[in-house]
């Protein structure tokens, strides 16, 4: 039996599948209802209305529905898509047992302790019938899956069976009387609509289940006699199952196979084999009691309801044993018959047939030999066996066999193979005799393909790449849990499939790239472009061997794949079925050409494609290539990435089709930016936002369109007057306060600026009111004149560089643009001159064109002029230039500045994946990215210096010119890459200078130095393996040593804040005696913790730290000591053990570094994914309280340093 997935939870009572989705409801005895995925082992929603234990639930077949009864007598209906309840079906006047819909008609089946069954229409939310009979607890009912028929179980030690053939009649077909024929009055108030069709009795005590047969007439029912019966409807014969010894909960049968499944309350589930009426095998579990069963409608999957949750199981495996037979077909097994499948005709033939195959329980082992033609069979099961075939030229029923005892069996030449015997491999030929025995000093778990020669060795989580000739080890990888591994063609890559990730390597197991998945990878293979092509069980999918990674197709049913030829897929499914499933592989081809750079591919894909999406489109925006813009039809999709890449031109033909004001702000915000003034004008402009584009036109020295914003119809009073204040127009200000009423303000205005005669008008307007006065004038009046713009350019916008342009858009030109050097005079052309008769070149003519060109020049003498000719002595141009026309590329020399380069920061970064070159880039967010992928880094804020350190040391400032700013060098070690400074030397003499504060007892500074070795760890760079080894060590030196005095310090705070809390100072005392320190720190410790135990009258560990004290060689005054110790021990009567202090010295123990407590040897902890520090359960998640930046129990890949040769 395979578990597949299980949960915690109170008492389920009742189980249900869902017909399409991995689904799963239970109800629960304390009143709730779960819906958990178990294809992702998680729990989607909770629905809690019934009051008190739900018993049972049931999943509709075509409906977004479920039912549910429980004790609160209520039959519910809900809607898992709005999540909520839809009404409630009350009758029953006990507990309710079980609950089903119809397959076809809107029924629902209830039964209940009411004795009563019965039958709901939930369209009309009534009952429609109500079966009596039964005289005591219904405790099942069900509908036949064909037939119109009811079985229902009680404890009157009866099995009833309902025929509902009437019922279905009358409620559902056409009546066949008229509606006031007496005929009809009749049939409604005499005929039967539910008869007991057979009632079975045989079992001695009450019946808790009895379920029909998925197409044969029987029964299965399971009692309190601890029995369960098989039943024939036209048979009289009966068999009985034996085995159980309590009441049995439930029993269903196998939908596909001669089988029967029950489960007990004697903690048990069994499976019985119908014809041979015996257990074949069985599940047991030590504390809970099992309650109910389910099996899913269409697969091979069951469920049982516990005391403590449920299980989803299967009772073997589904996945069909095969292998590829080259590129054009593949071997598979099929019961007993061998069989091969060709890709091109698709035709499967059986080659022979085998006498026995093993179970298919265990894991099985396919291997071919194709130059020999011979097949390796292997499995796990009953101790491991293996057989040998040779594929005979001509098809036959039989074919001789060689068998032997093995855990796993492969090729590894032609005429060799490798078997796992008892820890050890053995190396066989095809005659099944012993050549080779090779012995490890590790523990062989399994064995796979590798190159010739070699074989794959795994071994707890590693996996080795050995050498059978040379009997050596050649390369090894830390992989956890393989499952699969599947070679390229070429076998210079492979793919390790595990549980939850899938490693891609190369031969020589050096790691490429990880993905995780949340559903188990089922099976994969390498296509002809290095892309590797793998299932779960609901989706095909592709991984690149740069990480990338994506989803090709949904999959109806689970499929293994077996080859794979340009855009086809080949794959058998769990019926031994062979498909042949056409893909569009244009996705990943597009980003595999990306990443190999093949740009002109690149560019064919997404103009013959339809490919351009979000998806795509975000996938080349990480890549760093947004100018997919130039193949996006959508206006607002393209107006977006024009803004992101920085296509002005592009951004402003999207924003004129759009027309919406959001895009005119963001396309002015970054023309802006850029400089382009002449957009942002127009963005102003199409916005109304005319204080902006007044204050633009000012910075800009355009003062006669601002002058022109004063006379906009649409401009108020106030913009009018700040126009006339940014170009300094008097007049038009005292126009305007005018108009606006402010006369005093008008009349100051015009006094200040020296309008007398517009002043005198204005006090004389002022003053036709007797009640008004004339405004007191400033003493000391400011002109308010800005300032007059120095350059006025007739190109209002900023000067840009000459970008490089990228690879798509150089891919892209090379294609439409035109080669305006074409047009340009070269030295061949020079050549083509024709010579005057004074000796002077002038230019041939080579066409009529040529004549029509006008000539400013005087002819040469006695040249005659044409017809043509004009007089070129034009009167009044001597004294006049040529200024303001700018000069083509053939009178002047352009200056084109040089194009930028990538920054050494961004070499760093394009070239690794170690975090501290990140760092030294600039990179931040990507280091951390990494750190948190290696050693679970998440608190950030301690390694803030650290960073800054190793960016600016990289970095050197060289002075210049005086005024000038300094030159950044950068400082680099070999390969280009940033010089990190961090060295193990240094580390080293820092830790001795540590060493130092803690032999001085100044324990809290020696932690802060603790520390901030471990994290400069993180930074280090190594000369080879043996200087990354001593850096592992020296991460547990500073973790051991920041624990111990963490305790030491603990124990001195609560000596002065609690002194009555000796057991727990005692305890802090011994606890950081067992920290692996340095022995002269240790012998202190010792000293320290044995004064204070004899103190404190805690002889027995007094006397136990004076013996380990003696043991470490101290000085003569330390051993006096502990010898007096011991014999004062010794000298005392014998005392019971110190039950209060938690120390117990015989048990090894590691120190949880939250709570302070021991965690002894096999119980469960966590620990810290950086400094390894140890910590109870209930901790994980949390940031490890010894080194400060990590999460405690988070998975990680590792730590890894820059390797500096």
């Amino acid at each position: 039996m395979l578990n597949k997935f299980e949960t915690k939870s109170n008492r389920v009572k009742g189980l249900s599948f869902h017909p399409t989705r991995p689904w799963i409801l239970t109800s629960l005895h304390s009143g709730s209802i779960h819906l958990y995925d178990y294809r992702i082992k998680t729990l989607l929603e909770k629905f809690e209305e019934h009051d008190g234990p739900v018993r049972s639930v049931n999943f509709h077949l075509t409906q977004p529905l479920f039912v549910s009864g429980g004790d609160d007598y209520k039959v519910k209906v809900w809607n898992y898509k709005q999540r909520r309840c839809l009404f409630t079906l009350k009758g029953h006047r006990d507990y309710i047992r079980t609950v089903e819909f119809h397959r076809e008609a809107p029924w629902i089946v209830s039964c209940s302790d009411d004795t009563v069954i019965r039958i709901w229409n939930w369209q009309s939310r009534t009952c429609i019938a109500e079966l009596n009979g039964h005289n005591h607890y219904v405790m099942s009912a069900f509908f036949h899956p064909k037939e119109d028929l009811i079985v229902s179980a009680s404890l009157d030690q009866t099995i009833r069976i309902w025929d509902i053939s009437g019922l279905k009649k009358k409620t559902i077909t056409i009546k066949p009387f008229k509606e006031n024929d007496p005929m009809r009055i009749q049939d409604e108030l005499f005929s039967t609509d539910v008869v007991v069709k057979l009632s079975l009795e045989g079992h001695d005590r009450g019946v808790n289940w009895a379920a029909f047969h998925p197409s044969q007439p029987y029964i299965v029912s399971a009692s309190d006699d601890h029995h369960v019966k098989l039943w024939r409807m036209n048979d009289p014969v009966v068999d009985t199952f034996r085995g159980h010894y309590s009441n049995v909960s439930c029993a269903l049968f196998h939908p596909r196979q001669e089988l029967i499944i029950s489960n007990s309350e004697d903690k048990s589930i069994r499976v019985w084999d119908i014809n041979k009426r015996a257990t074949i095998h069985m599940i047991r579990r030590e504390h809970d009691r099992f309650w109910t069963l389910a099996s899913h409608p269409n697969q091979n999957l069951f469920a049982a309801g516990h005391d403590s949750g449920m299980i989803v199981f299967k009772l073997e495996r589904e996945r069909p044993t095969f292998i590829q037979n080259g590129t054009d077909g593949v071997f598979y097994l099929k019961k007993k018959h061998f069989n091969s499948f060709d890709f091109s005709t698709g035709r499967s033939v059986v080659l022979f047939n085998i006498p026995k195959i093993p179970s298919n329980n265990g894991s099985q082992v396919m291997s071919y030999n194709p130059v020999d033609r011979a097949i390796l069979l292997s499995s796990d099961q009953e101790g491991g066996t293996y057989q040998l075939f040779k594929i005979p030229t001509k098809d036959s029923s039989q074919v001789s066999s060689k068998k032997g005892s093995g855990l796993a069996a492969i090729f590894i030449s032609r005429d060799r193979f490798a078997v796992i015997e008892k820890s050890n491999l053995v190396i066989r030929n095809l005659e099944n005799e012993e050549v080779k025995k090779c012995q490890f000093s590790f523990p062989i778990d399994w064995i796979f393909p590798a190159t010739v020669g070699n074989v794959l060795i795994q071994s707890e989580d590693k996996v080795y790449m050995f050498d059978i000739q040379q009997k050596k080890t050649l390369h090894e990888l830390t992989i956890h849990g393989i499952r699969y591994v599947i070679w390229s063609k070429d076998y210079q890559f492979v793919a390790f499939l595990s549980r939850d990730s899938i490693v891609l390597a190369n031969k020589k197991l050096e790691q490429i790239c990880t993905v995780h998945e949340t559903v188990l990878p089922k099976s994969g293979v390498w296509d002809e472009h290095g892309v590797f092509i793998y299932t779960t069980s609901n989706h095909l999918k592709y991984l690149l061997p740069n990480g990338d990674n994506g989803t090709i197709r949904t999959l109806e049913t689970t499929i293994y794949l077996t080859g794979v030829k340009g855009s086809k897929i080949y794959a058998i499914d769990r019926d031994f079925k062979n498909r042949a499933i056409e893909i569009d592989n244009t996705e990943y081809i597009l980003k595999l050409s990306l990443f190999q750079q093949k740009y002109s591919d690149v560019i064919r894909i997404l103009r013959e494609s339809r490919l351009v999406g979000k998806s795509i489109i975000a996938y080349l925006q990480k890549k760093g290539y947004p100018e997919v813009v130039h193949f996006v039809k959508d206006d607002r999709t393209r107006f977006q990435l024009a803004l992101e890449c920085g296509n002005i031109d592009i951004a402003l033909q999207s924003a004129k089709i759009l027309d919406d004001k959001d895009c005119w702000n963001r396309l002015g915000v970054e023309a802006l930016r850029q400089g382009n003034y002449q957009i942002v004008e127009m963005a102003y402009s199409r916005t109304s936002e005319f204080d902006r584009l007044s204050f633009l036109y000012l910075i800009n020295g355009n003062l006669n369109t601002l002058k022109k914003m004063i006379n906009y119809e649409n401009s108020d009073i106030m913009s009018r007057f700040q126009y006339s204040l940014y170009i300094g127009d008097v007049e038009e200000r005292i126009k305007i306060l005018q108009e606006a009423g402010l006369h005093h303000l008008a009349y100051i205005t015009s006094a200040i600026h020296g309008f007398e005669e517009k002043a005198e008008q204005i006090a004389h307007q002022i003053l036709q009111d007797p009640k008004a006065q004339l405004p007191t004038l400033p003493k000391n009046p400011q002109l308010l004149v800005p300032p007059l713009p120095i350059l006025q350019s007739q190109e209002p916008n900023w000067p840009l560089l000459m970008t490089q342009k990228s690879a798509i858009e150089l891919q892209e030109a090379s294609k439409f643009s035109m080669d305006t050097t074409a047009n340009e005079s070269t030295n061949e052309w020079d050549d083509e001159l024709d010579f005057g008769p004074d000796g002077e070149k002038k230019p041939k003519t080579t066409s009529e064109w040529d004549n029509d060109e006008i000539s400013v020049s005087t002819p040469p003498s006695g040249q005659e002029e044409d017809d043509w000719a004009m007089d070129t002595d034009l009167p009044g141009l001597e004294k006049i230039g040529i200024d303001g026309f700018k000069l083509g590329k053939q009178q002047q020399q352009m200056f084109i500045p040089p194009q930028p380069g990538p920054t050494f920061g961004q070499i760093w970064s394009r070239n690794t994946n170690m975090a501290a070159d990140h760092i030294a880039s600039g990179s931040f967010e990507v280091a951390m990215g990494i750190l948190n992928q290696q050693v679970g880094i998440v608190n950030f804020e301690p390694l803030k210096s650290l960073f800054m350190n190793v960016f600016m040391s990289t970095r050197l400032s060289l002075p210049c010119n005086p005024g000038l700013p300094g030159l950044l060098t950068p400082v680099q070690r070999k390969h280009g890459q940033p010089y990190i400074t961090y060295e193990l030397g240094y580390l080293s003499e820092k830790l001795k200078q540590v060493y130092t504060l803690v032999g001085g007892g100044k324990f809290e500074e020696a932690v802060k130095q603790f520390t901030n070795i471990l994290h400069t760890v993180i930074f280090c760079v190594v000369q080879d393996r043996n200087e990354f080894s001593e850096l592992k060590t020296l991460i547990g030196i500073c973790r051991e040593y920041i624990l111990g005095l963490t305790l030491r310090l603990k124990h001195q705070e609560l000596v002065k804040q609690q002194p009555t809390a000796i057991n727990r100072q005692m305890e802090l005392a011994a606890y950081f005696t067992h920290c692996n320190m340095q022995e002269p720190h240790l012998r202190q410790a010792l000293r320290s913790g044995m004064g204070f135990a004899f103190t404190n009258k805690k002889y027995k560990i007094a006397q136990s730290f004076a013996q380990r004290l003696l043991s470490l060689n101290p000085p003569q005054d330390y051993a006096t000591k502990c010898m007096q110790i011991i014999n004062f021990v010794q000298q005392q009567p014998p005392q019971a053990p110190d039950t209060e202090v938690q120390y117990d010295e015989y048990n090894p123990f590691t120190t949880c570094a939250i709570s302070l407590v021991p965690i002894y040897r096999g119980k469960p902890s966590v620990k810290c994914s950086y400094c390894s520090s140890t910590f109870l359960p209930q901790h994980k998640g949390k940031v490890c309280t010894i080194c400060q930046i990590s999460e405690i129990g988070k998975d990680v890949s590792g730590l890894q340093v820059v390797l500096q040769k």
